[in-house]
């Protein structure tokens, strides 16, 4: 009878250990599934980026070939002519700007000789 109740329980702690391997193989399935999904969202993550790459690939190379086409000495060229052009505005502007300057001061000092004959008028009618 001993030996009967030591099979049972050694069939019992078997089974309880092939309870607990099943366990952490769900455990396991589980965490490749988890796994799976995570390196799914990757590849279309990576797929995504590829398409943008390859799309400003692209525009990168239209962009170098109209580069390439005009070239380096005609690109400086407009550059300079640029430059040019941006210097003489800034010294029109400077030079309007004088001449406002001098309209300004020009009229502040009208407006104070014109305020002094005033005072110098009204001093005159209000002393008789």
């Amino acid at each position: 009878m001993n030996n009967e109740v030591d099979e049972l329980l050694n069939a019992e702690q078997a089974i309880q250990d092939l309870l607990k391997e099943l366990r952490v193989l769900k455990q396991q399935v589980g965490g490749y599934e988890n796994a799976t999904k995570s390196l799914d969202e990757v590849r279309n993550s990576l797929d995504k980026l590829v398409e943008k790459t390859s799309t400003l690939a692209e525009k990168t190379h239209s962009a170098v070939t109209v580069l390439a086409k005009i070239g380096t000495p005609e690109i400086i060229a407009r550059t300079e002519s640029l430059k040019l052009e941006v210097v003489e505005l800034s010294n029109e502007s400077g030079k309007k700007l004088k001449g406002i300057n001098n309209v300004t001061i020009a009229g502040l000092v009208i407006s104070v000789l014109s305020l002094a004959t005033t005072l110098a008028i009204l001093v005159k009618l209000f002393s008789h």
